[in-house]
Parts: C-alpha cells; structure tokens; sequence
C-alpha cells in the first residue's frame, strides 16, 4: 500500500481516467506521461514485514498507464532525497503487494535503483533482518532486479553492489571501501521458484554457487550480470 500527505504538489500530467473495471479490485484505468512533485510518500507491503519506506521528497517522470491491477511503465523514474529508481515494463499490483521469496512477479519487468544505506538500513530493520546493534552511517547499495520469460520458463534475476560501506556491527566497526558484489538467478518450476545460481565477489570473498543441474545453463548467462 501507499500513502502521502495532502501537501504533495505536481506538476500537471496528462491523463484519463476511467471508473475501475469490474473485478479490478477498485484500480482504476490510468495513463499518465509527465512530470510530478511530491513529498511524504510512504510506502509498505507484505514483502516488508511491517516496515515502511517513507520519500520526505521525490521528483517522478512518468509514461505509464494503469490498467486495472497491472501497471504498464516506459523507463518511469523517480528521483528522491535517498533512492533514484527507474522502472519498466508490466507490474502486477496484487502480486506487489504478496511478493515473497516463494511468490515472485510473472510478468515481464525491470526495476534499477539506486538507494543510500543509512537511509534504507533505519526504515527497513526487520525486512534485512538486522542485528541488534547493527548500524550504517555510510554507504549506497545500486540494484537491478529482473522478471523474463524465456525458453518456456520464467527467470528471475537479481544483482547488487554495495560500496563505500562505514558503520558497525555493534561490537566491531564496519569498513567496505571497495566494492561488494551479490547476483543470484532463480527460476519457475512446477513446484514454484527454485534457486539457480549466486555469486558472491568482494575484495575479502569470492564464491559461485550452482545447481547441478543448471550450472551449464548458468555459467554462460547469470554471470553477465557480475560487473555490477
């Protein structure tokens, strides 16, 4: 779910907007291509465990259109006082908002972000699971996470690199200057998404880890990705 604050100001964008179809689940029938200001959005979903990502202001270049529950972006972006974020392709709201590691999106997407980790490490303490203690003064975490069917399977895939990481772990301090890169692949099965491949490469630890049945596969696709 989302929310903001009526103190929110934008820029006009063209749109039409029609009465939610039939079984939608109230969404209505959106398209939107412009630019809009806003400030105190606040954001939550199951994924989240009960956290909640608050924007105190963030700049959006839209062209997308809503079109009952599924959210059809062109390179939308959005440009705010702790995350820059790009996203396109089909989104499915329902799913948004039931996404865990055992319900993944089935449409075609991509989301590329860009967050500062103080920021996300203070809202988002039990959807990281952090310790106690744990705390991050510095540092920025760049994300690309993608949904793709392909040779009758759907693939997930996911690549992050932290860098420039200060803070600690409650009883030591944390320095990462160089950067920490993490990638995994995942795919749909009948039994649901099953784990492919990971990668795991830093200036202290390196390791690759694949799936029997999938390393070939994997070996000359996932790792694309590892210069990220």
């Amino acid at each position: 779910s989302a929310g903001g604050s009526n103190d929110q100001t934008a820029a006009p964008a063209d749109s039409n907007v029609a009465s939610p179809p039939g079984g939608a689940g109230g969404y209505s029938n959106v398209t939107a291509k412009g630019k809009i200001d806003a400030a105190n959005l606040r954001f939550t979903s199951h994924a989240l465990a009960g956290d909640l990502l608050e924007l105190a202001t963030v700049a959006v270049n839209l062209d997308a259109a809503l079109v009952g529950d599924r959210l059809l972006a062109n390179a939308c972006t959005a440009r705010g006082d702790w995350l820059q974020a790009e996203l396109n392709g089909e989104f499915n709201l329902d799913e948004i908002q039931r996404l865990s590691l055992k319900s993944l999106p089935t449409s075609d997407a991509t989301i590329t972000a860009r967050a500062e980790l103080p920021q996300l490490t203070r809202m988002l303490p039990r959807t990281l699971r952090l310790r106690p203690g744990v705390r991050v003064d510095a540092g920025s975490m760049e994300i690309t996470a993608r949904s793709a069917k392909s040779d009758a399977a759907r693939h997930w895939t996911v690549a992050a690199v932290l860098q420039d990481l200060v803070g600690t772990d409650g009883q030591r301090p944390i320095r990462w200057t160089k950067p920490f890169e993490i990638a995994c692949d995942a795919i749909d099965t009948a039994d649901g998404p099953q784990f492919q491949s990971g990668l795991l490469r830093s200036t202290f630890a390196s390791a690759n880890r694949f799936s029997a049945s999938a390393s070939r596969a994997a070996s000359s696709r996932s790792w694309a990705m590892s210069g990220w």
